[in-house]
């Protein structure tokens, strides 16, 4: 899922427990999976991670484009989010509990490399800014 326009640099996507009583809690997908009975929703889950990291992918390269010739601090922000959701699933794919089809595999891991890969491009502003400051 991803925010509404005016806030989509605002905030990260994550998974949440909703418990009984409405107080709900930010968990990682590994957490969610282990929590999942059903071992039918989990490889439904993971699909579901990869799509959400596609387009928070693809919101990024936007970015990208469209502050090409500046600095702006939301590409740091995306690139955190990149590599923490990436992270989240890659961690998701080593867990014992899930056995997934190989083409989910291969579509999570297609989904790792392309956000780690433009979460880079995100911070390489900010790491030459840095490596510049150092000299």
């Amino acid at each position: 899922m991803l925010p509404p326009d005016e806030q989509r640099y605002a905030w990260s996507p994550v998974w949440v427990r909703d418990p009984f009583d409405g107080e709900s809690t930010v968990i990682s997908l590994p957490h969610v999976l282990e929590g999942t009975r059903c071992e039918d929703c989990r490889e439904d889950m993971v699909v579901s991670h990869v799509e959400v990291l596609g387009r928070w992918t693809e919101l990024a390269r936007d970015l990208l484009e469209e502050t090409a010739r500046g600095s702006d601090p939301r590409r740091d922000d995306l690139g955190r989010v990149l590599v923490f959701f990436a992270g989240d699933l890659s961690q998701a794919l080593s867990w014992e509990g899930i056995d997934l089809d190989e083409d989910v595999v291969a579509m999570a891991m297609e989904a790792i490399a392309e956000a780690v890969k433009t979460a880079s491009l995100c911070f390489a502003q900010s790491f030459s800014g840095q490596l510049a400051s150092t000299l």
